[in-house]
């Protein structure tokens, strides 16, 4: 297999005469490699070559076989880089940071901002100020701005430099992911509601080497109780993640599962069944939940049979219908129904102002997320619940989990 890294012959001599680098030759392949030496002894320098930010006085760098003074471009697009100090704006959101970054490395595909939130766990502090983070969070995002583009070579200066010893460990982890990771592909309903799902899914394996494991309903159901509530405090209540053309109902008690259920009801689903334009009117409101009962209902178990308190919301919806509580002034300990029905009230009345409030919270979900919310409104309607909880975690992380367990590398 060819090096991913050569260097041949490098050195750097600044103005002056400091030379920092002398006749360096080395060369790296697959996997995690670390630079010891002294203080001033050229790590940073050897680096900063690497990444084009300084080219050497002579000698040559090669990465994924581009030169780095010849094909700077092409080398840059290879190379995800997290420097010692990396200047951040502190008036901008984590989310709008990460968007700027995207923009200068040339990123079009705007949902990887969301993912690299994921990865480095900032998705629920993707509205606070860079100004406001910790240290810890800062070179998180640090680390998510240098994983746009998904690049294969991520090079970090220093990374845990100044971190405190718990801000350190969880650095550590995130790093650990992310070089020779194992991949474990699995589609819900997006791919298991469509007629020709076994076409799809053997084009992809052909094209990608990748086996997308299509779970069941229960199956998702189940994975979404695995991933959130154990991350959760609540013992008992009732799991919903509303998806875009499913929803799952997960009642639990003492950590134990009553019932799993799998909807045909998403708020994707929803939208392109009843809505006109972009914010559902009074009439499409009705006519949603309306639908929404009729499915839901039949879902329920016999009442005293589960218990109907909290909700514990999963899923990018039911998400993204916190941040609009938490923008209203809401606090982070969950909020009452009489929310959501104070939103569609909203829609109702004064739909651009709604409109406006979305595109500003969740853009990518302007469209359905009024439809989700009559979801989980009816689901907390008809379940009797008084509080929504929201859950960071589901069905992504339950089924990690339990491919883990499956493999002998994670014990429950």
């Amino acid at each position: 297999m060819e090096p991913n890294i050569v260097f041949s012959h490098v050195t750097k001599t600044y103005k002056g005469g400091v030379t920092a680098l002398e006749d360096v030759s080395f060369s790296v392949g697959s996997g995690v490699f670390g630079l010891l030496g002294h203080n001033g002894a050229g790590k940073s320098t050897l680096m900063k070559a690497l990444v084009t930010v300084e080219p050497p006085t002579s000698g040559a760098i090669q990465v994924c076989g581009f030169d780095t003074v010849r094909q700077g471009r092409e080398v840059r697009r290879r190379l995800g880089y997290l420097p010692q100090e990396l200047p951040m704006y502190p008036s901008l959101s984590v989310r709008d940071f990460l968007g700027y970054m995207g923009e200068l490395k040339g990123v079009r595909d705007k949902t990887q901002v969301e993912q690299v939130l994921l990865q480095v766990e900032m998705q629920d502090f993707a509205r606070r100020k860079i100004g406001q983070l910790s240290g810890g969070m800062r070179r998180r995002v640090g680390i998510a701005q240098a994983l746009l583009g998904e690049p294969p070579i991520l090079v970090v200066d220093e990374p845990t430099a100044g971190l405190d010893p718990e801000e350190r460990v969880r650095f550590r982890g995130v790093l650990s992911l992310l070089p020779d990771c194992r991949v474990y592909p699995f589609a819900t309903a997006s791919l298991r509601g469509l007629k020709n799902t076994p076409d799809i899914v053997a084009r992809v394996e052909r094209e990608t080497g990748f086996k997308i494991d299509v779970i069941t309903g229960r199956e998702e159901a189940i994975l979404d109780y695995r991933g959130a509530v154990s991350r959760m405090q609540e013992r008992s209540g009732v799991l919903v993640d509303i998806g875009g053309g499913s929803t799952e109902l997960v009642f639990f008690r003492s950590r134990e599962v009553i019932a799993a259920r799998s909807l045909p009801l998403g708020s994707l689903s929803l939208f392109n069944r009843f809505v006109s334009g972009v914010i559902p009117d009074k009439q499409e409101l009705r006519d949603m939940r309306a639908e929404a009962i009729k499915v839901i209902s039949p879902a329920l178990p016999p009442k005293g049979d589960f218990v109907p308190e909290p909700i514990c919301g999963v899923g990018g919806t039911v998400r993204a219908a916190n941040e609009l509580y938490l923008a209203s002034g809401g606090g982070a300990e969950g909020y009452s129904p009489d929310f959501l029905r104070d939103v569609l009230a909203q829609a109702e009345a004064n739909p651009r102002k709604l409109m406006r409030r979305i595109l500003k919270l969740a853009p990518e979900r302007v469209h359905t997320l009024v439809p989700g919310m009559v979801v989980l409104s009816a689901a907390a309607e008809l379940c009797g619940a008084k509080t929504i909880v929201t859950s960071s975690y589901g069905v992504r992380e339950g089924y990690l989990e339990h491919m883990l367990e499956k493999e002998g590398l994670l014990h429950a």
